[in-house]
């Protein structure tokens, strides 16, 4: 990805902008979350003092803050409800195959400003960052026949219910047994996005969901757990939905962070 530059003469650089709808949520060390798009952002900054102040000197100090903040706010970032990238980090296996993926971060857009300030931003695919665990957890088809689902995909309206944000949300029924585990087929495993999070069902992103999802409201949550009516799980059952969720295709509507 070839970074945007960007000349900027304020004293001061902005935060960066996000489409309207967007869920982002901000950490420490001018770190992101958005789980509309699934990236991880970072901002790395340096300042120069005097003529001899390189701008590619400079990069290299902005792009030396952007590796530990980035790779900090991913090890707590949620995978699923109780668990967190930093425990799969400490796996033998997993471990380094995730831990190199989060080293993969591009800078996405580069300002230079007036002062001899430079200022990166970057980001690096979650999707791409967790797909060694998302394959490992993937579900084998095996050679059972799974009828055409009735729905595309299922879009759960989580508005004023307080949920937390993972890459791998479960669907609970009213008794607590997943209706939806948050895993996926092993032949989508390495293609699929498991769930994205919008403010607006009208959001762009919410199309993920398909031209015929079903539409749920959420009874509650634990955590990233959403809590489904009896009703509602039925439903989702019935209908065919769960073959397309493991496809790919929840959608979470939530309220601005």
């Amino acid at each position: 990805m070839t970074p945007l530059l960007v000349l900027a003469f304020a004293a001061q650089a902005a935060p960066p902008a996000t489409l309207p709808g967007d869920v982002v949520v901000p950490g420490s060390g001018g770190t992101w979350i958005n789980w509309t798009t699934l990236r991880l952002e970072a901002e790395g900054a340096a300042t120069g003092i005097g003529v001899g102040s390189m701008p590619a000197t400079l990069e290299q100090e902005a792009r030396a803050e952007i590796g530990p903040n980035l790779l900090k706010r991913a090890q707590d970032l949620e995978v699923r409800s109780g668990m967190r990238v930093s425990a799969i980090l400490s796996e033998p296996t997993l471990g380094p195959q995730v831990g190199s993926q989060i080293g993969l971060w591009e800078v996405d857009e580069a300002r230079y400003f007036a002062s001899g300030k430079v200022v990166l931003r970057a980001s690096v695919s979650i999707a791409d960052v967790l797909k060694p665990w998302t394959v490992s957890e993937s579900v084998d088809r095996g050679d059972v026949l799974v009828d055409a689902p009735l729905v595309s995909g299922v879009l759960v309206d989580a508005r004023g219910v307080e949920v937390t944000p993972a890459f791998a949300p479960r669907l609970l029924d009213a008794a607590g047994v997943p209706v939806f585990d948050g895993r996926v087929w092993a032949d989508r495993a390495t293609q699929a996005t498991i769930t994205r999070y919008v403010t607006d069902p009208a959001h762009p992103a919410a199309a993920m969901a398909g031209a015929t999802p079903m539409i749920v409201v959420a009874a509650g949550a634990m955590g990233s757990d959403l809590l489904l009516t009896a009703d509602d799980a039925a439903a989702l059952r019935a209908q065919g939905a769960v073959d397309a969720l493991r496809g790919g295709a929840l959608v979470i509507v939530v309220d601005p962070p």
